[in-house]
């Protein structure tokens, strides 16, 4: 099957922004921390697998702000 990788910020847990490229994936998270909107969010990819967003794992790319 194949992966998912949702980008998503804060208290957003949509999956319908990301792609199936981990990559392209990193890429778009990286530019969502860079960008002033997101400060103090936590940035992540949530990783789903099949048609489902069940998530079977997730990266952390920015811890949100205590």
């Amino acid at each position: 099957m194949k992966k998912w990788y949702a980008v998503q910020h804060g208290d957003d847990f949509d999956c319908g922004y990301g792609s199936t490229v981990k990559h392209e994936a990193i890429k778009m998270a990286n530019a969502m921390k860079r960008d002033p909107y997101y400060d103090g969010e936590e940035i992540r990819i949530a990783i789903t697998e099949g048609d489902d967003d069940f998530v079977i794992d997730q990266i952390i790319i920015r811890e949100a702000a205590c």
